[in-house]
């Protein structure tokens, strides 16, 4: 169990939904959706519900889609 802490850096203004995916591609939590960004936010989220494993944490909207693989323990 912990804490996954993460700064939100869009390319732009705009809207935006941030999730994160397990190996087999299933959304295994989404934490925002629709939220409008105007510049950096950093987040705190704890994933003591969340299966040891490998992730993608995915940002999308606006025209593009940021990925990073992150590991659980």
């Amino acid at each position: 169990s912990g804490t996954l802490e993460l700064t939100v850096d869009p390319p732009c203004s705009g809207t935006y939904r941030l999730a994160l995916y397990d190996c087999s591609g299933r959304v295994a939590d989404s934490f925002f959706q629709d939220r409008y960004f105007h510049g950096d936010e950093s987040f705190s989220f704890s994933t003591s519900e969340l299966p040891s494993g490998v992730y993608s944490l995915v940002l999308s909207g606006e025209r593009m889609v940021r990925r990073k693989g992150i590991v659980i323990m």
